[in-house]
């Protein structure tokens, strides 16, 4: 059910080589495949920035087959500080929120990564201004998930009216949208 815990519980039972070769083999076959066509759906909105949870590179990929020579700038959740100008930056970037599959120091797929990553204040820093600063458009993920749920819950505990967020989703029971609107999302 935790599935912090089971990575945690998988890379202790395989060890850190067997555990690193087996996630790039199961993410290997996003490579070579053509990105599924709501990347390209997403950046055809022109959006300033896109924060992924995904460690493939579909949302670069799509991106670059829409925009054939433009830059777009794309680093990991860690990397975040050095990237904060882009958010005054017309151009626009791709934030791998979780880490990019070639690079297993930008992982985060452990209670314990996940810790050192809400501890890192340029991180933390980063989200809250893109939460407070422009609109943001969840898809695909929980707005209740740890990863994102804490800085929408924090920023409301801090009385802070950033506006109002969306999420996209087939969920419609009622404590998911009591939870959406007591967080800003609609």
């Amino acid at each position: 059910r935790d599935l912090w815990c089971s990575f945690e519980l998988l890379r202790g039972a395989l060890g850190e080589t067997s555990y690193r070769a087996e996630i790039r083999k199961a993410l290997s076959p996003g490579e070579t495949k053509p990105p599924p066509k709501n990347y390209q759906r997403l950046w055809r909105l022109r959006p300033h920035g896109v924060l992924s949870l995904n460690l493939d590179a579909f949302a670069q990929r799509a991106f670059s087959e829409l925009n054939p020579g433009r830059l777009l700038h794309s680093f990991n959740g860690k990397q975040m500080g050095s990237h904060t100008h882009l958010l005054k930056s017309s151009q626009p970037y791709l934030v791998h929120l979780h880490g990019r599959s070639e690079d297993r120091t930008s992982w985060v797929f452990t209670h314990e990564e996940l810790g050192r990553l809400l501890k890192n204040s340029q991180y933390v820093q980063f989200l809250s201004t893109v939460l407070m600063t422009q609109t943001v458009v969840m898809v695909g993920i929980t707005p209740d998930d740890i990863a994102v749920g804490g800085h929408l819950d924090g920023l409301r505990k801090l009385g802070i009216d950033f506006g109002v967020h969306y999420w996209i989703t087939d969920r419609t029971d009622e404590a998911s949208r009591t939870y959406a609107e007591e967080v800003g999302l609609r």
